[in-house]
């Protein structure tokens, strides 16, 4: 089984709006727990609030998309949370995204890799 990893899929430097995309099989269920919601439509953008699963500390205003398996890029359910670019970081931490919810932090190239099938050990 391929575990779930996210990656910040914008720039890195200052930016307004940043990007959070969780790819693999528990990706919505990690979003959905993030936002509170029961179950995000499948490629319907949501505006929620973000809240540290844990505490119930908010996080951020942001927009969530969950786009389902097997119609995405990678073949794998994708979800991206669309959120102020500085706390973005803040929402991708271990605590909140990482340890949380069992998901692996990447690279975007990472990422890409990964999902594509081009990833290699060596």
């Amino acid at each position: 089984m391929r575990d779930t990893i996210a990656a910040i899929a914008t720039p890195t430097g200052a930016g307004g709006i940043g990007i959070v995309r969780l790819s693999g099989p528990s990706a919505a269920q990690i979003a959905e727990r993030l936002v509170g919601r029961a179950e995000l439509e499948d490629r319907r953008l949501v505006r929620a609030v973000a809240r540290d699963p844990e505490s119930g500390e908010r996080l951020d205003e942001v927009l969530v998309a969950v786009m389902r398996a097997p119609r995405t890029y990678t073949g794998e359910d994708v979800a991206e949370i669309h959120g102020h670019g500085g706390r973005l970081n803040h929402i991708l931490s271990d605590r909140h995204v990482g340890a949380a919810s069992g998901c692996r932090q990447t690279s975007r190239r990472q990422q890409t890799r990964e999902n594509s099938g081009t990833h290699t050990d060596s």
